[in-house]
């Protein structure tokens, strides 16, 4: 079964998800990215997040699977996105700039503090 095929059929179902992230070469898995509900204050948020292995860091596969879960959100009708990044983690916080997404604010989030930033998704600015 593809990953498409996979969204075609299980996200009507659960709407959204974690995927996993394969290498080019020998489609071993090295990590994840996930659309999700966001916990707490964020529940009414679609939160993306992803992991992946310490080798296979700063190859692209970080920024391709994002790019390929914003297409996927849009494409779902959301109208945005949110990240959580612990300030500490400027590889992540560069990501998401790069993304398009805009640092709002510090918050604390799973008793840590995070920067939140936001991606709008439509062309309406809340």
């Amino acid at each position: 079964m593809t990953l498409r095929n996979y969204a075609a059929h299980i996200y009507p179902i659960l709407e959204l998800g974690h995927f996993g992230i394969f290498r080019r070469d020998n489609q071993a898995l090295i990590g994840m990215a996930a659309l999700f509900y966001g916990q707490d204050a964020y529940q009414d948020c679609v939160q993306l997040g992803y992991l992946i292995d310490r080798r296979y860091r700063n190859s692209g596969y970080a920024l391709w699977a994002c790019q390929a879960l914003i297409s996927y959100a849009k494409e779902a009708g959301h109208s945005k996105l949110i990240c959580l990044i612990r300030p500490e983690n400027y590889q992540s916080c560069r990501l998401a700039m790069r993304l398009g997404f805009q640092k709002q604010e510090q918050v604390l989030y799973q008793f840590h503090i995070h920067n939140l930033y936001l991606l709008q998704l439509d062309e309406r600015k809340e």
